[in-house]
Parts: structure tokens; C-alpha cells; sequence
């Protein structure tokens, strides 16, 4: 009977501190959550005064506007507070899309960016369908929105490749594209078969893009961090598809020796983006860009919790010099507070995945661990 009683005793203090334990751990999420939504809300708004008066790319606020969605919908617990975030992302990407139609109208803006854009647009509206619930309607209006996003990124995809061959465009630029016609096409595709004929596809485009680089790169054409980008996308795609396809013999190695060439080109065009931006011939954006794909592909390559951490870790004391360099760019009068934003949301995003990964060692109840888990393959693009 005592030791029946000291059993119960010694489970209920273990439950009130695995309780606190979730306590707090709610609350340091919800803190980096907020801030974060608040650096790239403050971002938004300044890259879309940018873009309206012609002074950054499209891209800049694109992938600002993307990014404030992702953490708000992260930092929403509720289905209502989902949709309602999903709203007035597509109210704003409507808003973009309606000032690049009129820059397009006057020729202050190319046509891609109204692609861009359009297929923004598109996808966020196919996200608050799904969010609101399915039905039969529904499920038609998703898969004309898929089409016609399908389309829309054909288009941007075609006319971002030759300013891309003509050094006009940024590779990153590109093949940001490319990755979001594979994903949409992946979206709305219901078959196995067709996910890797998908993948085929896309790996055979990268694969083009690649020889090109690395032929121009020879000619003295292009920047060898052009070559490093198209490498990493063309392996994180061909990653994607060796897992499509199946896992047999042979496979596990080479997606390993995938993922390790894709670090490889990722961990060398970080060093020159930096390189770049510390001299001030490139935008903070270019090395967040590159950064953000390092630590998703590093994560993605690790076999273990303790390996991902280490990452994770790196990642956030990275992060933290990149926003030491921009603020002291800052004070020299060379960047604006737009670059500190941008630096300090990706610095907020590292130490979010980081309390994550490292919660999930620690002994939490299974429908908190499931949460956090979720939150990991969100941001792991899982």
C-alpha cells in the first residue's frame, strides 16, 4: 500500500513538471513567434512601398510576403485564426498583384512579375479553401486554382530563363521558380506515378540549367555561385525523387550522396553571398536566401535529433553575426532597416526550429510532441 502510494506521489510530481515544463516551453515559442511575425510584418510593409516605387525586385517583397504567412500560420493554434490569416494573405497578394499589373501597364515592371505574383495569389487561395473545409465545391475550385497556377508558374519559369542565361537575373531568382512549379505540380497531383514523373521532369530542367551554368562558368560568363545554386537545386530535387520512387538497394547511398553535394554547393554560396554582402556588391536578401536553404538542407541530411540541434545551433550563431554585420551596415549608413528585418526573421526562425528539435528530447505529452513535430516538418518543407 506505501509503495503503491509513493508510486502515485513520485508520477504526480512528474507530471506537474513535464506540465511546466510545456508551460514554458508555450511560452518561449509564442515569444520568438510573436517577434518574428512582427520583424517580417514591419518587412512586408517596407518592401511593398520598394516594389511600388520601382527601387527592389518583385522577388524582395514575394518572399517577404511568403514568409509573414508561414509564421503567422505557425503562431496560430486555431482553425478560425488559421483562415483568417489565410485571408488577408491573399487580400495582400491580390493588393501586389494589382500594383504589378499596373507597373506591367506602364513598363516600370516585367511580365514575370505578374506571374510571380499571380501564382502567389493562387496558392494562398488553395491553402484557405483546404483550411475552410472540404465538400464537393471545394474540391473543383482547388483543382482549377492548381491549374492555373500550374500554368502560371509555366510561364514564370519560361520567361525568368533567359534573363538568367543573360546575367540579368539572379540564379537563386530562378530557381526559386523552379521550385515552386515542382511543388505546385507535386500539389496537385494525386498518383504516385505522376509525383515522379513530376520530379523526372523537374530534375531533367535542373539538370539543363546546371550544364549551362557550368558551361558559362568555363566561358567566363557567369559567377561560379550561379553553378553552386543550380547544383543544389538540381540535387535536392533529385533527392525528392529517389524517395518518390521508392527505397531499394541502391537508393539510401545515393540520396546521401545527394544530399552531402547539395550541402557542398549550398555551404560555398553562403560563403561567397557573404563575401558579397560584407563588400556591398549584393542584397542581405542573397545570403538569407542561401542560408535558409543551407540549414533546411543540413536538417533534411541529418540522421538524428542530436545532429539536427547541432545544426540548428550553428545555424542560430550564424545568424546572429549576419545581424551584427547588417546593423553595423546599418550605423555606416550603407543598408536600411528593411535588411535588419530581413536578417533578424531568419535569426528568429533558427532559434525557433532549434526549441523545437531540442523539446522533443525532452519528456512531453504525445499530443504536445505531435505539435512540435509538426511544427519541425513545416519548416523542414517535409
Amino acid at each position: 500500500m506505501t509503495r503503491c502510494f509513493v508510486s502515485a506521489v513520485m508520477l504526480a510530481l512528474i507530471g506537474a513538471r513535464v506540465a511546466a515544463a510545456e508551460e514554458d516551453l508555450a511560452g518561449q515559442l509564442k515569444t520568438l513567434q510573436k517577434e518574428r511575425v512582427k520583424v517580417l510584418a514591419e518587412l512586408v510593409e517596407i518592401r511593398a512601398m520598394q516594389y511600388k516605387v520601382a527601387t527592389h525586385p518583385c522577388e524582395f517583397v514575394a518572399g517577404a510576403e511568403a514568409d509573414l504567412a508561414k509564421a503567422q500560420l505557425d503562431a496560430t493554434d486555431n482553425r478560425e485564426g488559421r483562415i483568417a490569416v489565410l485571408e488577408e494573405s491573399a487580400k495582400r497578394f491580390a493588393e501586389l498583384l494589382k500594383i504589378a499589373e499596373a507597373r506591367l501597364e506602364v513598363g516600370t515592371a516585367p511580365e514575370a512579375d505578374v506571374y510571380r505574383l499571380r501564382s502567389l495569389l493562387l496558392g494562398a487561395k488553395v491553402r484557405l479553401l483546404r483550411e475552410r473545409g472540404a465538400n464537393d465545391r471545394a474540391a473543383d475550385e482547388i483543382k482549377a486554382l492548381q491549374k492555373e497556377r500550374g500554368k502560371a508558374l509555366t510561364e514564370l519559369v519560361e520567361l525568368s530563363t533567359p534573363p538568367y542565361r543573360l546575367r540579368t537575373l539572379a540564379c537563386e531568382f530562378l530557381m526559386g521558380a523552379e521550385a515552386d512549379l515542382v511543388n505546385a505540380q507535386l500539389d496537385a497531383t494525386d498518383k504516385r506515378e505522376g509525383r515522379i514523373a513530376v520530379l523526372e521532369e523537374g530534375a531533367k530542367r535542373e539538370a539543363e540549367l546546371l550544364r549551362t551554368a557550368e558551361g558559362k562558368l568555363k566561358a567566363g560568363a557567369v559567377a561560379r555561385a550561379a553553378v553552386y545554386c543550380a547544383r543544389a537545386s538540381y540535387n535536392d530535387t533529385k533527392v525528392r525523387l529517389l524517395r518518390e520512387r521508392g527505397p531499394n538497394a541502391d537508393a539510401a547511398a545515393q540520396i546521401k550522396a545527394a544530399q552531402h553535394e547539395q550541402v557542398e554547393a549550398l555551404t560555398q554560396l553562403v560563403k561567397l553571398a557573404l563575401e558579397q554582402y560584407e563588400k556591398g556588391t549584393t542584397e542581405v536578401d542573397a545570403v538569407v536566401s542561401a542560408e535558409t536553404a543551407l540549414i533546411n538542407a543540413q536538417v533534411n541530411a541529418a540522421d538524428t535529433s542530436e545532429a539536427k540541434i547541432l545544426v540548428l545551433t550553428n545555424a542560430a550563431e550564424k545568424e546572429t553575426d549576419l545581424v551584427k554585420i547588417t546593423e553595423a551596415k546599418f550605423n555606416a549608413g550603407a543598408v536600411g532597416s528593411a535588411e535588419i528585418d530581413r536578417a533578424r526573421s531568419l535569426l528568429l526562425d533558427a532559434k525557433i526550429r532549434l526549441l523545437r528539435e531540442r523539446t522533443l528530447q525532452k519528456p512531453v505529452r504525445k499530443g504536445v510532441r505531435n505539435r512540435l513535430q509538426a511544427g519541425n516538418d513545416e519548416y523542414n518543407g517535409s
